[in-house]
């Protein structure tokens, strides 16, 4: 009765030894799936850190980039208002030159008018053949009066053509020996007109050029302004499209620090099951060893009752066999008192 109590014992104990082995070999089958998802996220964790180190460095691109469009910006905003004054500078000289202009030949139109009428007027008072001689002096004798007026060479009457009563007695003189005072001044009126003529034409020319100058410099002027502001627009374009990037980037960057928010969250929640799992697993080797030493234990006491079961079964056959043999001798001894009692009722 004894050994079946033992060998039902033995069994249990296995049947426990074994069910604890399966639920080891699943923790640890757990624990490695636990390491390996860990293995993967730390990998994941790896690639995010390399993708929002690259993206840093992309934001930073972009933030030079930005930095010099702006500074681009600004200079061609310097240029395009430095062409704007200096096209401003140059319209104004330029109707100021058009303006002096304009008054010169308004000028020469009025002097040429003048030489007009008043060649006209002499005629008509001198018709002699030094006419011309006389129109000349006149011409030169009113530039000077009106131009020279302090050269104390002349002594001309004034001009009084249109309120004259007689014609002939319209140019008056001091005297006859002032005449080669009158030629002398004529001569030098003249030379004095043809000089401002030249001079008047050479500015003129000059100021032809210098309006020729002006007007290239303005259309060079203009040429610069559209060339500022066509590279404005294209770094406004490049200014548009580099925030564009950035506003990406940082939004990537945000989704990318929420991503690892979320990893670092399943690393704890990882880090606590491993944890939890370690401690399982520390428990179940622990009942592991306990059931492991009971059934040592168990197997010696089985051994030993092994042991002490033959011994009392040698020590029963052995019984056995004496009482066999008594019997035997029982039986022997029966038969002889039997026919002991047989021969005395004989007798």
């Amino acid at each position: 009765m004894s050994v079946e109590l033992v060998k039902n014992r033995l069994r249990t104990l296995s049947e426990q030894v074994a069910k604890v082995t399966d639920e080891k070999e699943v923790l640890k089958a757990e624990l490695e799936e636990e390491k390996r998802k860990r293995e993967v996220c730390e990998s994941e964790i790896q690639g995010l850190n390399r993708r929002i180190q690259l993206l840093e460095e992309d934001l930073e691109r972009s933030e030079e980039r930005l930095t010099s469009a702006q500074s681009k910006l600004e200079d061609a905003s310097k240029a395009a208002d430095e062409s704007e004054r200096a096209v401003q500078v140059l319209r104004n000289r330029s109707s100021m030159d058009e303006d002096h202009i304009t008054r010169l030949e308004q000028k020469c139109k009025e002097a040429e008018l003048f030489a007009t009428e008043t060649q006209k007027k002499y005629d008509e008072v001198c018709p002699f053949s030094f006419s011309s001689f006389f129109l000349s002096l006149s011409i030169s004798c009113y530039t000077l009066i009106f131009v020279h007026t302090s050269t104390s060479c002349i002594r001309v009457i004034p001009l009084s053509i249109a309120t004259s009563p007689s014609p002939r007695t319209a140019l008056r003189f001091n005297s006859l020996s002032l005449f080669p005072q009158y030629l002398f001044c004529t001569t030098r009126g003249r030379k004095v007109l043809e000089n401002r003529s030249q001079g008047d034409e050479e500015r003129i020319d000059l100021l032809e050029k210098q309006l020729e100058e002006a007007k290239w410099i303005a259309e060079d002027a203009d040429r610069k302004f559209d060339e500022a502001a066509r590279k404005l627009a294209i770094t406004e374009v490049d200014l548009e499209r580099a925030e564009a990037r950035l506003e990406a980037a940082e939004a990537k960057i945000v989704e990318l620090e929420e991503e690892l928010k979320v990893v670092g969250n399943n690393m704890k929640s990882l880090e606590i099951s491993e944890q939890e799992a370690s401690q399982r697993e520390d428990s179940y080797e622990e009942t592991i060893r306990d059931l492991t030493h009971r059934l040592k234990e168990a197997e010696n006491r089985a051994a030993e009752a092994e042991r002490t079961v033959s011994k009392l079964q040698k020590e029963v056959d052995r019984l056995e066999d004496e009482l066999l043999a008594e019997k035997e001798r029982y039986k022997s001894i029966s038969d002889e008192l039997d026919q002991t009692f047989a021969e005395l009722a004989g007798y």
